[in-house]
């Protein structure tokens, strides 16, 4: 298991916003004043291949024991009461890149969609703006609150130890040392690692169900047997290998968004969180041959992951700064609905 204190690739400073009750805090707020009652169990339904499932619950039905993956069919019969509606998850990805830009002009110079429920911020030398790391987590969370979202907020070395924490942790408000994030990851259930299904069931077979003991075993024969996501997984909850996190938008959709149309003798602005590579790729698939050139609102170019970029608000197109301000107004208001957040969300 790996040292308590061993130097990570970098001393990142990365949070994870997690809404777990996203979908459906989405609905309600949508539904305002014809919204279901708190009270009331909701789940939203979709389609796996050929079968119709719950694809989301809010916090009532958690409490009834309901779980996503459930058959519509038998969720109906087990929870008369249960209110169904139908999922919209292009919906949601698209409300989660509206509040990613959001958070990118308030927040942290750099943002992330981390789908299909939550952000990734670096906020690496930005926290003193806020009061510190631990106030600007409560702001952010209560902010999300205030505008009827259910959130948590975990602030650690890298993106893996924070999502982990976020999703599997005591506490719905967290900021992890940067000599600590063993320790703190040590307890967590080995689903936290982001691993596949098949993994973690392999793994429960030899009694393995959480990520102390399992950094503390071999590492060879965990390779043999289940390849390599799971050394690649804690090393990057560890700190010891990047974790790269993309924007949920497609690169053909910021083609069509950014890239159609424009001057390509002039500077090229990326006006919300996107890839420089596929800046790149437009531009080659365009027939331009002049070099790429990202301009943020620093001085010095912004990277996480696949060098992804951003700017001020000073380069947004109106429309853009006109969604800013529809979401700031919403956030800004407080305002709960039908009682929210949900009794319990923290």
């Amino acid at each position: 298991m790996p040292k308590e204190g061993s130097p990570p690739v970098s001393r990142s400073r990365i949070v994870s916003l997690y809404l777990p009750l996203w979908p459906t805090d989405r609905i309600r707020k949508r539904l305002g004043p014809d919204a279901p009652a708190p009270e009331t169990p909701l789940a939203l339904a979709g389609r796996e291949g050929r079968r119709r499932v719950v694809l989301s619950v809010d916090l009532a039905a958690r409490k009834l024991g309901l779980r996503p993956s459930i058959p519509v069919a038998k969720a109906q019969a087990l929870y008369p009461d249960l209110v169904l509606m139908d999922a919209d998850p292009e919906g949601d990805r698209l409300g989660l890149e509206k509040l990613a830009l959001w958070f990118l002009h308030r927040i942290a110079r750099i943002v992330a969609v981390d789908t299909p429920d939550g952000l990734v911020l670096d906020t690496t030398g930005a926290d003193h703006l806020h009061g510190g790391e631990l106030p600007m987590l409560k702001d952010m969370v209560h902010r999300m609150a205030g505008a009827g979202f259910c959130a948590r907020a975990v602030v650690a070395d890298t993106w893996g130890a924070a999502h982990a924490l976020a999703r599997y942790g005591r506490l719905a408000i967290a900021v992890v040392p940067s000599d600590k994030t063993t320790s703190a990851l040590a307890d967590l259930p080995v689903e936290a690692l982001r691993l596949p299904s098949p993994i973690i069931e392999g793994l429960a077979t030899l009694g393995v169900s959480r990520i102390g003991p399992l950094a503390a075993m071999p590492r060879a024969p965990l390779a043999l047997r289940f390849g390599p996501d799971i050394a690649r997984r804690l090393d990057q909850a560890f700190g010891r290998m990047g974790d790269p996190q993309r924007s949920g938008r497609s690169s053909a959709h910021i083609r069509r968004q950014r890239i159609s149309g424009v001057n390509f003798h002039q500077h090229l602005f990326a006006s919300v969180v996107i890839s420089a590579s596929d800046i790149r790729q437009a531009l080659s698939t365009s027939g331009t041959t002049e070099q790429c050139r990202t301009k943020t609102g620093f001085q010095k170019r912004d990277v996480f992951g696949d060098h992804l970029c951003r700017h001020t608000q000073s380069f947004c197109r109106s429309s853009e700064r006109a969604e800013i301000r529809r979401v700031d107004e919403n956030i800004h208001a407080g305002q709960s609905i039908h009682g929210f957040p949900p009794a319990g969300c923290q």
